[in-house]
């Protein structure tokens, strides 16, 4: 079996979710980068990209470590596990 595992690599350590799919992954990567948006103190009037970010999350996630300095995002793999 194959699987993917969404990789986020932040602050405050690691985190890892592993997906048989890759598109699960991804969604996951979304998922986060979502929720950090939304979470985050911005002034969506100063920070102009703050929506487009919310309405393009692939975009977000691809670009995530120009968005959260010193942070990145991923999809890895496919790996081989099991028989």
């Amino acid at each position: 079996m194959k699987v993917y595992i969404a990789y986020w690599e932040h602050k405050h350590g690691t985190d890892m979710s592993v997906h048989r799919e890759y598109e699960g992954a991804k969604e996951t990567l979304r998922q986060w980068a979502q929720g950090c948006l939304e979470e985050w103190s911005w002034d969506k009037y100063e920070e102009p990209n703050y929506i487009q970010w919310l309405q393009d999350l692939d975009g977000a996630v691809d670009n995530w470590h120009d968005i959260a300095a010193y942070e990145y995002m991923e999809v890895r793999g496919p790996f081989e596990v099991g028989k």
